[in-house]
């Protein structure tokens, strides 16, 4: 049974529908600043492996990459060992974004904990240091544990 009802994904979600609301208001999509973050992280990559990764077929990422780069936060350049494909990159506007969206998560995260007394929000902070950790360590390895657990449960 899952005694955290999910809210902690609940919160995440509501949280991602305000920056979302946010962002539309400047021309991005969910799924265009999902593909912002991944150039952002890997400078220089091929719209192959991008599409890889979001796990997007090339026709749309190709298109998604053209209208980034029209409204100014992509640029591609020409791939030194293979003329024939291009590598894409941020632009500064894309980093201002970036900032913007973890400006407004970070404004309402802090909203919605107006209010709470200090010593319970030092104890909730501990406990979500430790799933934090716990969660960064498990995708670091795989899921391998989770994975095995799930498996279990099936037996």
């Amino acid at each position: 049974m899952d005694r955290t009802e999910r809210k902690i994904l609940k919160i995440a979600r509501t949280a991602q529908q305000f920056t979302a609301l946010a962002l539309r208001q400047i021309g991005l999509g969910p799924s265009e600043y999902e593909l912002l973050h991944c150039v952002r992280h890997a400078p220089g990559i091929h719209p192959a492996e991008i599409g890889e990764k979001l796990g997007q077929d090339r026709a749309a990422i190709t298109r998604r990459i053209a209208g980034l780069t029209k409204k100014g936060y992509l640029r591609t350049e020409p791939d030194p060992t293979d003329g024939r494909s291009k590598r894409v990159y941020a632009t500064a506007q894309a980093e201002i974004v970036k900032q913007s969206k973890t400006d407004l998560e970070a404004f309402y995260l802090e909203w919605l904990a107006d209010g709470i007394d200090e010593a319970e929000m030092d104890a909730f902070l501990r406990v979500l240091d430790v799933l934090y950790a716990r969660s960064k360590t498990e995708r670091r390895a795989g899921y391998r544990n989770v994975r095995e657990a799930e498996a279990k449960r099936h037996v």
